[in-house]
């Protein structure tokens, strides 16, 4: 596989769809779990791409927009990685390494990296959040979200189902 440090059409689009709502987590022993206070979570997000002026990734794409249900807030993916896997028999499809930032009205904040793959040419993915980081209700966050991403390639938007488990400790 090769990392690319540019933005491309077809970093752009994958990109896109990361932007996609990204919740993912790690695994849980059964110790762990009882330690922590678990809640399933479910919904979707929108989100659109920022010019690349006001972009603080490394390979110069970012998402911003909203995620909706279970987890709400102002979501902010920030890419940092777009890898091709180099497989003839998989040409439209790109990888991707994503830091995903929720803030909520409060002011809480999540963190985790959104890792997926991207079908550019039907505009569809899947991606695994895994929340590593947090802040106020969310301070010592572990858990993940499954994120389904399609993309709308006439507005650049990208619509996001997810689900997945958040754990805080008690």
């Amino acid at each position: 596989m090769r990392s690319t440090g540019k933005r491309s059409s077809k970093g752009a689009a994958l990109c896109m769809c990361a932007s996609v709502v990204v919740v993912i987590g790690h695994a849980h022993s059964a110790d762990d779990r009882d330690e922590s206070r678990c809640r399933s979570v479910r919904g979707h997000a929108v989100t659109h791409t920022v010019p690349a002026s006001a972009c603080t990734s490394p390979v110069g794409f970012c998402t911003e927009g909203k995620v909706y249900g279970g987890l709400k807030g102002e979501l902010t993916f920030v890419v940092s990685h777009f890898i091709d896997p180099m497989l003839p028999s998989i040409p439209n499809v790109t990888l991707y390494l994503v830091r995903s930032t929720i803030r909520t009205h409060r002011g809480d904040i999540l963190i985790g990296t959104d890792s997926g793959a991207l079908d550019l040419k039907e505009g569809v993915g899947a991606a695994l959040i895994t929340w590593t980081e947090g802040s106020g209700r969310f301070a010592g966050v572990s858990g993940y979200t499954r994120v389904s991403p399609s993309l709308d390639r006439e507005t650049n938007t990208v619509f996001s189902e997810y689900e997945g488990q958040i754990c805080v400790p008690r």
